[in-house]
């Protein structure tokens, strides 16, 4: 047992005064591996969210553009409409005036 060591690092968890053999040492160490794997593992998952999230930002964003773009499109078609509506109504106002001539 290595028992004169215990200032060696602060005791883990579950730690007791003497149960420092070998096989406790290894033990130890294969928890504490198995903690940094666990950690690791989530570390994995929150940078795969991370992606997905930033995958569906670009989505939503690449929507957007879209979507003003069409409103832009939208409002071009608006515009035109009304340049041939007030066409129509200078012809209709200039009919309108040669009827009124020729009566």
């Amino acid at each position: 047992l290595v028992t004169g060591r215990q200032g060696w690092r602060r005791p883990l968890l579950g730690f007791r005064a003497g149960t420092w053999g070998w096989r406790g040492l290894l033990g130890r160490m294969m928890q504490l591996l198995g903690w940094r794997m666990q950690l690791l593992g989530w570390k994995m998952q929150l940078l795969d969210c991370r992606r997905q999230l930033l995958g569906w930002r670009r989505q939503l964003l690449d929507c957007r553009r879209q979507l003003l773009g069409w409103r832009r499109q939208l409002l071009d078609c608006r515009r035109q409409l009304l340049g041939w509506r007030r066409q129509l109504l200078g012809w209709r106002r200039q009919l309108l005036g040669w009827r009124r001539q020729l009566l």
